[in-house]
């Protein structure tokens, strides 16, 4: 029954979600696309790297991107985010993937049930934000070992986007950033653990390798690379 109602929570995304959302000016859950849009306007044929992709439209800060003629890698540790991806985003890579600096092979991934929300491999973070939770052992690689299965090894990144609820810092780390230096980089710096961002060890590890903060939202943050 469990497998039955996953297939039907895909075919509703995939097939009456999305043609309701498609016609947006903004598909982030903070309006964030507009901002990372307006930044890398004059750059066509892009590539991204969304990580903790969730969904190819709903909250997603690459779908306008996407619809300019952009591609890139979709990774997120959930198989049903991906099963939407391999359809709606067709022409990208999407992995199956909790993406880590470790070298695990497996990795719990805690989850509301009856939810299709927040997701979190962190421990602390499971305890602030899930209450009835259950968990899946989910597959583990590093940034690297999944890139070098595409076309775009060591291919500079133009826009890279991290979302995964608590372990953006060791998500960021796996990515070498000053390999493929990323010219905009969207991240979440969650206001449940950090209470000042300057403070955050996300925003001092990227301001010591040459990047400035250009905006907030709420839970998100917009880096640009420092030429």
């Amino acid at each position: 029954m469990s497998s039955i109602l996953q297939y039907i929570k895909i075919f509703y995304e995939i097939f009456f979600r999305s043609k309701i959302l498609t016609n947006r000016k903004s598909y982030g859950f903070e309006f964030e696309d507009i901002a990372i849009n307006n930044y890398l306007k004059n750059i066509k044929n892009g590539f991204y790297v969304d990580i903790g992709a969730f969904n190819p439209i709903r909250g997603s800060n690459t779908y306008l991107l996407f619809k300019k003629g952009w591609s890139g890698i979709n990774i997120d540790a959930d198989e049903n985010s991906i099963k939407i991806f391999n359809i709606l985003r067709r022409k990208d890579y999407n992995f199956n993937y909790a993406v880590s600096s470790t070298k695990k092979k497996k990795i719990k991934l805690f989850y509301e049930k009856n939810s299709s929300g927040v997701k979190t491999t962190v421990i602390k973070f499971r305890d602030l934000t899930l209450k009835n939770f259950k968990f899946k052992n989910v597959k583990v690689s590093t940034f690297d070992a999944l890139i070098k299965k595409t076309k775009y090894y060591k291919k500079r990144i133009d826009f890279l986007n991290i979302d995964c609820e608590g372990s953006d810092l060791d998500v960021l780390k796996s990515v070498d950033i000053k390999t493929y230096k990323p010219k905009i980089i969207c991240i979440e710096i969650n206001v449940l653990l950090k209470k000042s961002i300057e403070k955050s060890l996300i925003y001092k590890y990227l301001c010591k390798n040459n990047y400035k903060l250009k905006k907030s939202f709420l839970n998100s943050h917009i880096f640009a690379y420092k030429k």
